[in-house]
């Protein structure tokens, strides 16, 4: 369907991969009550995607920033 929000307030770790920090949190409608969130690294366009949708734009948002956050220090 299409982008819905841009979110930048939320504290990401730096990039896994080129260790950029910036970062933009993205969540599109895939149909009537199903979304998926992805963030991408404007630094070296790495882009992170949940392979599975949320019942809302929350949702979203919350499973793709636990995954990007998810790795040890």
């Amino acid at each position: 369907m299409g982008e819905v929000e841009m979110c930048n307030d939320v504290p990401l770790k730096a990039c896994a991969f080129c260790k950029g920090t910036d970062q933009e949190i993205r969540v599109d409608q895939l149909e009537y009550n199903s979304w998926v969130g992805s963030i991408d690294c404007n630094s070296c366009e790495l882009t992170v995607t949940p392979m599975y949708s949320e019942k809302s734009v929350e949702l979203a948002k919350e499973a793709v920033i636990e995954q990007w956050n998810r790795r040890p220090e």
